[in-house]
C-alpha cells in the first residue's frame, strides 16, 4: 500500500504541475487530487520538495538501471532529455518557477550519468587517464545542458530532437578522437 500511495502522490503531483507552475501547488491541493489525508501525505513526504526529488530520483535510477551502451551521442543525449521531452508542460513550469533548480539539478545529474557512460565506452581500447574522461564528460554534459536551457527558456518550442540531432552530428566522433589525441601523448 505504500508504494502506490507513493505513486499516486507522484502522479497526482507531476499532473498538478502540468496545469501550473510549482510554486502554485500546495500540499492541500495535492492530498484532495489523491483523496488521501494531509497525515497520509506526511507519513510519506516531508513536503512538496521531497515529492519532487523522489521523482527525479526514480528518474535517475531508471536511466542508471537501463545500462544501456550508446551507439551514438544522440542516442545518449536523447536518453538524458526523455523525460523532460515526455513532460513538457511540467518541466516548463518548474523551470519557470522559484524552484527551478530541482530540475537544474536533476539535469545535471541524469547527463553526468549518460554522457559519462558515453565517453567510457569512446575510450575503450585507449590508455587515457581518468581525470581527461571526467574533463571531457563535463564539456559535453554542459553543452548538452546549454542546449536543453535554450529549449527551455524558448517555452518548449518544439525542434529539441533535432536540435539534438544536430549537435550530436556536430560532435559525432568528437569524443573518440579527442581521447585519441590524449592517449598518445
Amino acid at each position: 500500500m505504500t508504494d502506490f500511495t507513493r505513486r499516486e502522490i507522484k502522479s497526482k503531483f507531476m499532473e498538478l504541475l502540468s496545469e501550473k507552475n510549482f510554486d502554485k501547488i500546495t500540499v492541500k491541493e495535492l492530498v484532495d487530487a489523491c483523496g488521501i489525508s494531509r497525515n497520509t501525505f506526511y507519513y510519506h513526504y516531508h513536503d512538496i520538495f521531497e515529492v519532487m526529488e523522489d521523482i527525479f530520483q526514480c528518474e535517475i535510477m531508471r536511466v542508471v538501471e537501463a545500462e544501456k551502451r550508446y551507439g551514438s551521442l544522440k542516442e545518449a543525449f536523447l536518453m538524458a532529455t526523455k523525460f523532460a521531452q515526455d513532460n513538457r508542460k511540467a518541466m516548463l513550469h518548474l523551470h519557470q518557477s522559484t524552484k527551478r533548480i530541482f530540475f537544474e539539478d536533476y539535469l545535471i545529474r541524469v547527463s553526468d550519468k549518460i554522457i559519462r557512460e558515453y565517453i567510457y565506452q569512446q575510450a575503450e581500447g585507449l590508455d587515457v587517464d581518468e581525470s581527461d574522461i571526467d574533463l571531457l564528460s563535463v564539456f559535453y554534459k554542459y553543452g548538452l545542458l546549454g542546449i536543453l536551457k535554450e529549449w527551455l527558456d524558448s517555452g518548449l518550442q518544439g525542434g529539441e530532437e533535432k536540435l539534438i540531432e544536430r549537435m550530436a552530428f556536430i560532435l559525432e566522433g568528437n569524443a573518440r578522437n579527442s581521447l585519441t589525441k590524449i592517449s598518445l601523448k
